[in-house]
């Protein structure tokens, strides 16, 4: 079996655009290029992956200093405390979100500018919600698969 045909690392690396759906009836924000959308990495791209890592080896460092378990042990420990976990996952989805198109804030555009999708992010969690699930979901970035 020629498994190229399920290499998602392409795909991954390059994003997908997720059309935003609206919060309580999933039904998309709009069509075609005007849609609200994000471009998103998959979790199998380099640029999550090197955002995993770079949380692995800060916990790891932490837990040095401090004598506490093992590195790993104790970053994937906090990965999974939900304070720490939530703020641990919006620095991986920050990672992985490389372009932004038709989204608006009070009227002000939103760019792909870290600080500003850090904030959509915090402000909005069911768009946080659903840019997590598509990063998450390997279809999205399997060859011949097609998003917005």
């Amino acid at each position: 079996m020629d498994l190229s045909a399920f290499d998602t690392l392409e795909a991954a690396n390059a994003g997908r655009w997720m059309v935003l759906t609206h919060p309580v009836t999933m039904k998309p924000l709009g069509t075609g290029d005007k849609a609200p959308a994000l471009l998103l990495a998959g979790i199998d791209s380099d640029v999550y992956q090197n955002a995993m890592t770079d949380f692995l080896r800060r916990q790891a460092e932490e837990a040095i200093e401090t004598g506490t378990q093992s590195g790993v042990a104790s970053a994937k420990k906090k990965l999974g405390n939900s304070a720490a976990s939530s703020e641990n996952r919006l620095d991986l989805l920050v990672a992985a979100t490389l372009d932004v198109r038709n989204i608006e804030i009070e009227g002000k555009p939103v760019t792909a500018a870290p600080d500003q999708i850090r904030a959509m992010y915090k402000r909005f969690r069911w768009l946080r919600e659903q840019a997590e699930v598509f990063i998450a979901n390997r279809a999205n970035f399997m060859p011949g698969s097609s998003t917005a």
